[in-house]
């Protein structure tokens, strides 16, 4: 089967500041597409009308629903896909241009796969955090291999955010579990391994992420998916041999982490006025101040 038929699945809440730039990135590239789909996710900020007046092209269609989350949202832009080949992608983020001629002649090649592109921080983001975790990023991408590479449960990369799979693929795995606010993505690609769907990863594919957080924003994301892995290992107990269990049973590195178990080294560390210690040493204390609050201390109020 040849996969010419290929819909962009975008689901988008409150994403206006971005989404202009996700889909001119997909229209450059529209030759080889049949559809984009933006679910629009209960947005509160006119997102539909702004992609009405700003943009105007035959293969977009716009599907409005109240909130449902992301895995509601991609569940029901697949739904109403016309294509036999599904892209997800989130509105914060801009396609580099080979990208989706790459992901459809993957499939071409290798039939009944999900693949799944890189996602970088865009280097034009501000501030040291910022700068902190395009580090961690690099550093980890830098011990993928720099070709299409097979994944298993033990080293399992997935992410909605560039993601592609035949339509019936997805429909077979009965699409993302509406009960995940997050690792949605995650528990998917558990559930297509469990069923020998292969999943690959290709570092070439490029996707740069919009993404400008804070210190404290970023820890809230972690305990959200602390929270979502959870939840998976309620679903399913099996899980627990990939969930990240971490545990640090030292005796001085718990008393570090409960030293700074506490929102002041939020702030200080947003407010940038460490940025006089060495890279090295400041951001060795930002991994210690997110992993203290967003994995071992989740019970300190951050608000």
């Amino acid at each position: 089967m040849n996969y010419y038929n290929l819909t962009v699945i975008i689901p988008s809440y409150n994403g206006a500041e971005n989404i202009i730039n996700c889909v001119q990135s997909l229209l450059n590239q529209k030759k080889y597409i049949e559809e984009i789909i933006i679910v629009i996710d209960g947005s509160t900020d006119n997102t539909s009308t702004l992609l009405q007046e700003t943009i105007n092209d035959e293969k977009i269609r716009i599907i409005e629903q109240t909130n449902m989350g992301r895995s509601g949202a991609r569940n029901k832009g697949a739904h109403a896909a016309k294509g036999s080949l599904l892209l997800f992608i989130d509105d914060d983020i801009s396609l580099e241009a080979n990208c989706i001629e790459s992901h459809i002649k993957h499939h071409n090649s290798i039939l009944n796969s999900m693949l799944v592109g890189a996602v970088f921080l865009a280097p034009q983001l501000n501030g040291d955090v910022m700068k902190y975790r395009m580090h961690l990023e690099w550093k980890w991408y830098d011990s993928i291999p720099k070709y299409p590479d097979l994944q298993n449960r033990n080293k399992l990369f997935v992410t909605a955010a560039h993601l592609s799979m035949p339509k019936s693929v997805f429909q077979n795995l009965n699409g993302f579990d509406e009960k995940l606010k997050d690792a949605e993505d995650f528990d998917l690609g558990l559930r297509a391994l469990d069923t020998s769907i292969r999943i690959f990863f290709d570092i070439n594919l490029l996707g740069w992420h919009y993404d400008n957080t804070t210190c404290l924003q970023y820890i809230k994301r972690r305990r959200s998916y602390e929270k979502a892995h959870n939840i998976l290992l309620q679903i399913n107990e099996k899980y627990r041999e990939i969930k990240d269990t971490q545990v640090e049973n030292s005796l001085i590195k718990r008393l570090i982490y409960r030293l700074l178990a506490s929102k002041y080294w939020v702030d200080f560390i947003d407010s940038e006025k460490l940025i006089w210690l060495p890279k090295s040493l400041r951001y060795r204390l930002y991994s210690a101040v997110i992993w203290s609050l967003g994995k071992y201390h989740t019970e300190v109020n951050l608000d």
